[in-house]
Order: structure tokens, then C-alpha cells, then sequence
């Protein structure tokens, strides 16, 4: 949390006495230069996102009413602080405080900073106000001018930086947004308006966005806020939005980060907000084609491989077996060509909010079986091994699940040497069973696992054999496992194999 806080105030850093970021909206002091530490004899640690009156003490409490004038405007106070020890009972000691009003984060959120430097002076043998001016005002006026001068290059640094963030976002087309937990209050700059079509003038309000976003989405929306507010949990959303003044369908991502108090707890959400339309409909255009070719595909596939399996019939009676054997070979391509149409076709379901999900108990263990059956029929050119399970009872689409199993299969063995083992093995909690296929093949780089589950990524390795295949099989298992409210990860390193583990349900969920 401090680092993500120190580049925008670097400029304190160098500051010829002690600064502090005081944020007025909970009372969190937000950043702090090693001079300001030094003076009140604290460590950084006891300083940053503390509450400013636990950290100054007494010496806070002397400015009174300061921090409502500091919203207002800037100034500068100067009070007497009595010496209890009575060491050095000749000498008085001074606090002066300059301050001014300054921008926080890229929203309307104003922060405080203070410049707190001590004075010392001989104590006059009779004192009746504790704020009797210096013996000497042109060290006062020095001192002035040289903070007036230093909050002036601040001033000028941080609107530089505003200005480049801004640009930044202008570039992007990015927006901003954010919704204080305490308050309720949605902030969303002029950019994120234009978005859902909000004007300026108008207050927006999470039930003015809800209602922007369309039907399908508001589940999802509303978790992504609720988890948010009650775990701290990043917000990563993609959903579409019926704009509120032209009623146009629109395609948003939010990005955002929570920020939390001092005991953990979600204080707000602010991040980006952009508008990806442009890239969804393409996306929508290639989905498009690839359903109107897999299904235009479809029907010549079913007609020839009726042909193929006659021929193969009326050839057993023969006794040519040059002949069967390439109609067996024959038989398999095109099994394997309208695998990979099915493949495609569900690719195209995915993107919409229709994928069929048929979920059901039923007996793990016999499960298992069949899939061992198939396997043992299916790839004949490796050892696969299925670990013994007890008779278990889960909550999942049983047919997605042995698609998801196949395919990982599959997998294994393509990217591993004829003749090895792999291995699948399970583990059983009280919510849910994990799933494990292990292979000792290629194994796969560290730099392409974050990537893996994309669709259409294939990595690539050094093989002299070429592999085929077009990256969508890993994408299609994600996409289930997601649909079950389960996960999807993979353990490897090149040349050392994968384990591909997945997890499903025993029983409902209640989302």
C-alpha cells in the first residue's frame, strides 16, 4: 500500500521540513517525508494509513477547527507547546503549521498537506498569550516565502502529473470510477458519463448504473460490487449496457482495486472504466462465421461418414485388407475433423449467455469407468492410469465433465512420448472433488501458463514434430469448469511434464 502511494507526492520528499497527506474523508494520513517521522520521533510504519489525531497526539489537538478551514482554504498557524519536563524553563517552544489543500487520486477527493516545522526562542519573563508574534517577523517572512515557493513547485508538479494521467486516459479511451463504501457516494469522470450516456449536471448513483446494465449482467454486477465491499476482492466485469440517452447496446470492462483502512476493512472501489464494443462486435462477427461454417459443415460430415461406415461394412466381407486398413484410417480423420467442428461450434456458444449446462448427481466411480473404457479403445499408444475411487455421488453436467476429462487427455498424450505414463488421480473435500491429469511430456514454460486457458492460444515449444491443433480445447474446458462455479489451473516446467487439475461440486451451489 505505501509504495502504491509515494510517486504521486514524490515531490515532499526533498522538503526542507517535515510533510504529511492527511486525506479528510477518514482521517488517514496517506503519506509522510522522513523529516516529518523524524520530528514527531515516529517510524513511517506507525505513520502511514493511521488516524492523524493516533499519530500527532496532543500537538493536533492544539489546531482546533484547522481541518474544516483547510478545506476552504490555505493558511498557516503557529502555537505555543508548554514543556512539561521544564527543562530549559528560558526557552519556549513553537509549532508551525503551514498547510494547503491539494488532489488526491484522479477523483474530487482533497487531501490535506501539512508542513510542521518547531520554533524555538527565549521565553520572555511575562507571557500572557501563547501566540505572541517572533522578536523577529523577517525570519517568519523567510520562512514563509521559502514554503510559498515549495508548495508553488508542487502545486505546478502534481497538476503536470494530473495532466499526464489525463492524456493518458484521453489515449486509452479510459474513463474513471469509483463508490465509497461508507458514504455511498459514485464518482465517475466526464469520459465514464459519456459511456452509459449520464450528463454532467446529473448525481450519479449505483441504481442509475444498474439500471444501464442490461438484464443478463445484473447478477454478476451486483456480486462483483458485493464481494468487493465485503472481501476487498478486485473488480474485473465485462457486461453490456443499454446507453441512457441514444439506447444503443454497448460493451463495458471495469477494472478496479480496492482500498482498505488501517484494520483491512473495504473503504472504496476506484478503477477504469472503458468501452469495448468495437472489440466485442468483432469478436461477435467471428463467432458468427465459425457457427454458419461448422454447421454448414455438419451435414456433409453426417452424410459421409454414413458412406464411409457401409463401405467399411461391405469391405469385411472382402478380403482386400490393404483396402480396410485405409478405410479404417479413413474412418478416424473424419472423426477427428468433426471433433473438431463440434469444437467449434461450442466456441461460438460460449460468447453468448446460452451455454447448455444440464446439471445432475450422479456416481463419480462409474463415471470413471466409462471414461477408462474409452480411453483404453481411444488412445492406444500410452499407458493411462485411473486411480481407484470409492462410489461418490456429485452435482455436475456429466457430459461436460467427460469432455473436459477427454480433452485433457487427449492433451497428454499428444505432448508426450509414445509408451508413457499418465496418470489420473483424484482428491476428495467435504465441497468438492479435484480432478488431476499428469503426463510427463513437454511441459509448458512459465511464461505461457497465465495464458494457456486463452482462447486460440497455442504454446509453442522446440518439438521437431509439428503438434495440431488450434487452442481452443483448454479454452472450452475453462469455460465449463466456470459454468460449475469450480476451478481450472495447471502446475508444469519445460520438460518435466504438466498436472492439468480441475474441480467440481459434490453438492448444488447456491449461485
Amino acid at each position: 500500500m505505501i509504495s502504491d502511494l509515494v510517486s504521486p507526492f514524490e515531490a515532499f520528499k526533498h522538503a526542507p521540513m517535515g510533510v504529511c497527506i492527511v486525506n479528510p474523508t477518514d482521517n488517514r494520513i496517506t503519506y509522510c517525508n522522513d523529516k516529518f517521522s523524524n520530528k514527531i520521533g515516529k517510524t513511517k510504519e506507525d505513520i502511514w494509513e493511521k488516524n492523524y489525531m493516533d499519530v500527532l497526539g496532543e500537538e493536533w489537538v492544539l489546531l482546533g477547527d484547522t481541518l474544516e478551514k483547510i478545506l476552504l482554504h490555505d493558511g498557516r498557524e503557529i502555537r505555543y507547546i508548554e514543556n512539561a519536563a521544564q527543562e530549559h524553563a528560558f526557552i519556549e517552544k513553537m509549532l508551525e503549521i503551514t498547510y494547503s489543500r491539494i488532489t488526491l487520486d484522479c477523483s474530487d477527493t482533497y487531501g490535506i498537506a501539512l508542513w510542521i516545522q518547531y520554533i524555538f526562542r527565549e521565553k520572555p519573563e511575562i507571557q500572557t498569550d501563547p501566540l505572541i508574534p517572533l522578536k523577529n517577523p523577517q525570519t517568519l517572512i523567510h520562512q514563509l516565502s521559502r514554503t510559498n515557493s515549495f508548495l508553488s513547485t508542487v502545486n505546478a508538479r502534481l497538476k503536470e502529473n494530473q495532466e499526464n494521467l489525463e492524456s493518458a486516459f484521453d489515449a486509452g479511451n479510459l474513463g474513471n470510477c469509483g463508490i465509497n463504501f461508507q458514504t455511498g457516494e459514485v464518482t465517475l469522470s466526464e469520459r465514464g458519463r459519456n459511456f452509459f450516456g449520464i450528463s454532467l449536471d446529473t448525481e450519479v448513483t449505483w441504481e442509475m448504473l444498474l439500471e444501464a446494465v442490461d438484464p443478463p449482467y445484473h447478477e454478476m454486477v451486483n456480486k462483483a460490487f458485493a464481494d468487493a465491499l465485503a472481501f476487498g476482492t478486485p473488480v474485473d466485469s465485462t457486461y453490456s449496457i443499454t446507453h441512457l440517452k441514444t439506447h444503443e447496446t454497448r460493451w463495458i470492462r471495469v477494472l478496479a482495486k480496492v482500498h482498505r483502512d488501517q484494520d483491512g476493512k473495504p473503504l472504496k472501489v476506484f478503477g477504469l472504466v472503458s468501452d469495448i464494443t468495437e472489440q466485442k462486435t468483432d469478436e461477435q462477427r467471428k463467432n458468427d462465421f465459425i457457427a454458419i461454417a461448422s454447421h454448414e459443415l455438419k451435414t456433409p460430415l453426417t452424410a459421409l461418414s454414413g458412406y464411409i461406415q457401409m463401405l467399411s461394412l461391405q469391405l469385411e466381407k472382402t478380403n482386400q485388407p490393404i483396402v480396410q486398413n485405409l478405410m479404417e484410417k479413413s474412418v478416424r480423420q473424419l472423426g477427428r475433423i468433426s471433433s473438431l467442428v463440434d469444437s467449434f461450434l461450442h466456441v461460438s456458444r460460449f460468447d453468448s449467455t446460452k451455454m447448455p449446462i444440464t446439471l445432475s448427481h450422479f456416481d463419480f466411480r462409474q463415471f470413471i469407468e466409462e471414461q477408462r473404457s474409452d480411453a483404453k479403445m481411444l488412445f492406444t499408444t500410452h499407458q493411462i492410469h485411473f486411480e481407484e475411487i470409492p462410489s461418490l455421488l456429485i452435482y455436475a453436467d456429466k457430459d461436460k465433465i467427460g469432455q473436459i476429462l477427454s480433452n485433457l487427455i487427449n492433451n497428454a498424450v499428444k505432448y508426450s512420448s509414445p509408451a508413457s505414463a499418465i496418470l489420473v488421480n483424484y482428491q476428495i473435500s467435504d465441497e468438492c472433488l479435484q480432478i488431476n491429469v499428469e503426463d510427463q511430456g513437454l511441459g509448458i514454460s512459465d511464461d505461457d501458463i497465465p495464458y494457456i486457458f486463452n482462447r486460440f492460444y497455442r504454446a509453442e515449444h522446440n518439438s521437431e514434430t509439428k503438434i495440431s491443433g488450434f487452442g481452443i480445447g483448454l479454452f472450452i474446458c475453462r469455460e465449463i469448469i466456470e459454468k460449475h462455479n469450480g476451478k481450472i489451473w495447471v502446475k508444469s516446467s519445460l520438460g518435466s511434464g504438466s498436472t492439468f487439475s480441475f474441480t467440481v461440486p459434490i453438492q448444488p451451489t447456491t449461485d
